[in-house]
């Protein structure tokens, strides 16, 4: 695996041709997809678990990672780290 500098555009490994490949048959289809919900009970502090949220998907590019076309064809693309602003949902 060659180094790409981030920002660039790169080639998509062989599994992320075949899940865009899919997602261009029926899109949007969530069958790929595993949503996840937590109910945390306790204390919370928004700004560590925001902390922990940038931290996790600075740690983990495949989090960041977009799927434009480029001359027809799917490259990845990893975006820059985002501050996240998560807030409490009190139902």
């Amino acid at each position: 695996v060659k180094a790409v500098p981030r920002g660039a555009s790169m080639q998509l490994s062989s599994a992320q041709k075949r899940l865009w490949l899919v997602d261009k048959l029926k899109p949007g289809n969530p069958a790929l997809n595993l949503p996840l919900a937590l109910q945390l009970l306790g204390p919370l502090s928004a700004q560590c678990l925001n902390a922990a949220l940038t931290q996790l998907v600075a740690r983990h590019e495949i989090l960041r990672t977009v799927y434009p076309t480029k001359n027809k064809q799917p490259v990845a693309l990893i975006r820059p780290v985002a501050q996240y602003s998560a807030r409490p949902h009190n139902p």
